[in-house]
């Protein structure tokens, strides 16, 4: 079985987000209070989010496993995963 670690994989800042919705959702606001400021810690300075944090090891293992060897472009465009005639 192959695994697609896209970038070397990391917490994905949409579902963090989901996480510090469902907090507040449930009336716990100090903890969706905590989980917005620890993400605002990675916003640019043009106030981006990244897709998702790594560490810097994963992140040059994904470059040296999964993109220069060109397994990234055929995992993600594996014909198994994608719908035919799409």
């Amino acid at each position: 079985m192959s695994v697609h670690a896209h970038a070397g994989n990391g917490p994905w800042f949409q579902y963090t987000s989901i996480l510090a919705q469902y907090y507040y959702f449930m009336g716990n606001r100090d903890r969706g209070d905590e989980i917005l400021r620890l993400m605002d810690q990675y916003r640019s300075d043009d106030g981006y989010l990244p897709e998702h944090v790594s560490f810097c090891e994963r992140f040059w293992e994904f470059i040296r496993t999964e993109w220069e060897t060109g397994n990234d472009a055929r995992k993600g465009f594996d014909p198994e995963i994608l719908l035919p005639n799409l």
